[in-house]
């Protein structure tokens, strides 16, 4: 006994899923850029920015630091206030060595120094 497939459901099925990837594909091209700016503009803004949100996607230049938008002649935009410059990295600081703690049935006998009864 064979089941019957509706095609208009599989096609709906198959429509969300086409749908659903290419959001995803979208979310991750817009993540992958920390600042934007425009091809006809000198402004860097947040990907966030409601300026931003307006430019082309054929026109959008995506930058990973402050530092890369301002050599290619790019400024801060006034509304989103992204930075000038990148914070500084933080310098690790090294973890002290534990010292080695010996537990009673650990020390040697020859250690024990025996008072005189």
């Amino acid at each position: 006994m064979k089941k019957r497939v509706d095609k208009k459901k599989v096609l709906i099925a198959l429509i969300l899923v086409g749908l659903f990837l290419g959001s995803l594909v979208v979310i991750a091209y817009a993540s992958s850029c920390n600042f934007v700016g425009s091809k006809n503009s000198d402004v860097y803004h947040y990907p966030d920015c409601r300026y931003a949100k307006n430019i082309k996607s054929g026109n959008r230049v995506c930058f990973d630091t402050p530092e890369d938008a301002i050599a290619a002649g790019y400024r801060p935009c006034k509304v989103c206030k992204p930075p000038s410059k990148s914070p500084p990295t933080p310098t690790p600081t090294p973890t002290p060595t534990p010292t080695p703690t010996l537990t009673p049935t650990q020390i040697p006998m020859e250690w024990i120094v025996k008072a005189d009864t």
